[in-house]
């Protein structure tokens, strides 16, 4: 028999309990009902035998306060918190010496199943799972926007209602940070006094953490990009990225293993979700996806656009450093391009004449279809619009991905350029090639948009 803290009849505050909903390393979950509000709600607990634990309290307190701050109806409410003595009730109840205050957040009850057994359990279908995880993902946006990171998302953190909605629950281990642009680098984000996180310290679920939280560095928003990425990858395999036999082993393959491709575990995956788990899962942060707002938008896409999806698009190989040149002289040969010490750095084509042309030809195609889809009785053409991707004037060698999502192109001094990749329909901006001396040219996506090769001249 488990030996739980409260038992069925006892009482605290308002609240009767009715009986246990679950446990974890941060509380006991119970159902109780509200006497004053005559609704039946959910209370965790810090049982007394963790109350000495000041860190334990303090992030169950924080854990409220977090969680309490955010509206949103794919966050789980906050109605309480507070403290109460229990006093036994019809059941076994507790005894004297556990009957002091008890720390405890009232919040709303969740009628439904966890992801998890929506995962493993009913084996729902992934394009239905991906429909929940863009709704979590939108929830867990706002907090991000409120300057808090959750650091513990995982498929039994995710409650799915009855009636198909996605809550995300336990902010137990949330960390705050000033309130920042997300467009800017978060890495920078500094921790609220108060309530900073001694670096060193391990937290989060082995499975689902970071590199950085395993390392115990210091994380930002980018770390539950990553732990959605292990979630997306569980929900489109049936199984976690990172999974051993310990801990400890868990832990290294999270810092040095790349989990299985996912079309061997799963071939019907569509390869535009294959692309999206991949840049979620990057060890690097700099190199993941930058905003969990631009992954929920990116769900929703493949969710809406899912029956038309390809399963069997070939995905580029290699890491994402490799470089490849075009082809000299039809030879086949892949030759990097030299330049001697003191030449002239390669003539690029600037900015506004890329621009001119293409408009000038999007213009001839669309007034071509217009033409032939025009009635023949005549009648006004479509407004063409053309608006801005970026305002920046330091731009060059701007090339655009083959499904139109992403721009890369060239910025900065000219003997220190380096090169951004731009979303185009969200503006969210990343570097991927730190500043260099000789600036790399002749940029060209892969198919499917997942790489970006360029020609990297050499000082030699």
């Amino acid at each position: 028999m488990v030996n739980r803290t409260l038992q069925p009849g006892d009482e605290f505050s308002r609240y009767r309990i009715i009986g246990p909903l679950g446990a974890g390393g941060m509380g006991e979950v119970y159902r109780a009902r509200d006497a004053s509000l005559e609704r039946d709600v959910a209370i965790k607990v810090l049982p007394p035998s963790l109350v000495r634990s000041e860190e334990r309290v303090r992030r169950f307190v924080l854990e409220a306060r977090s969680a309490s701050s955010l509206n949103h109806p794919n966050i789980v409410t906050i109605y309480e918190i507070g403290e109460g003595e229990v006093s036994s009730g019809a059941g076994d109840g507790v005894d004297s010496a556990n009957r002091s205050q008890m720390h405890f957040i009232s919040m709303e009850l969740v009628s439904g199943d966890t992801l998890a057994a929506k995962i493993h359990d009913e084996k729902t279908d992934l394009r239905t799972l991906l429909g929940w995880l863009a709704q979590a993902a939108e929830g867990v946006a706002k907090a991000h926007a409120a300057g808090i990171v959750h650091r513990d998302l995982k498929p039994g953190n995710i409650m799915i209602s009855n009636d198909g909605y996605a809550k995300v629950l336990d902010f137990g281990l949330a960390k705050l940070t000033e309130k920042v642009d997300l467009d800017a680098a978060l890495s920078t984000a500094p921790t609220e006094i108060g309530n900073r996180t001694t670096e060193g310290v391990v937290l989060g679920t082995v499975g689902y953490m970071s590199p950085e939280q395993v390392r115990g560095k210091g994380v930002d928003a980018r770390t539950d990009i990553f732990s959605l990425g292990c979630i997306l990858y569980e929900a489109a395999t049936r199984r976690r990225p990172f999974a051993a036999e310990s801990s400890i082993e868990t832990m290294h393959q999270i810092l040095n293993a790349t989990p299985t491709p996912i079309e061997e575990r799963n071939p019907e995956v569509p390869a535009e979700l294959r692309r999206l788990i991949r840049r979620c899962l990057a060890k690097s942060a700099d190199q993941r996806l930058q905003s969990v707002k631009d992954l929920a938008i990116e769900l929703r896409e493949i969710v809406d656009d899912y029956e038309n999806l390809s399963a069997t698009a070939t995905s580029a190989s290699g890491g994402s450093g490799s470089t490849v040149a075009p082809t000299s002289g039809g030879s086949g040969a892949n030759v990097a391009p030299s330049v001697t010490s003191g030449a002239a750095p390669p003539r690029r084509i600037p900015w506004i004449p890329i621009v001119v042309t293409a408009v000038v030809i999007a213009a001839a195609t669309l007034g071509v279809s217009v033409f032939r889809k025009a009635p023949s009785g005549g009648g006004a053409l479509p407004e063409l619009k053309i608006s801005s991707i970026t305002s920046r004037s330091d731009v060059d060698d701007p090339v655009i991905s083959p499904d139109g999502r992403y721009l890369a192109f060239l910025a900065g001094p000219f003997d220190a350029e380096r090169i951004y990749v731009r979303q185009i329909a969200t503006g969210s901006e990343v570097e991927v090639l730190p500043p260099q001396t000789l600036s790399p040219e002749s940029f060209c996506f892969s198919p499917d948009g997942d790489y970006l090769f360029y020609l990297a001249p050499d000082p030699e």
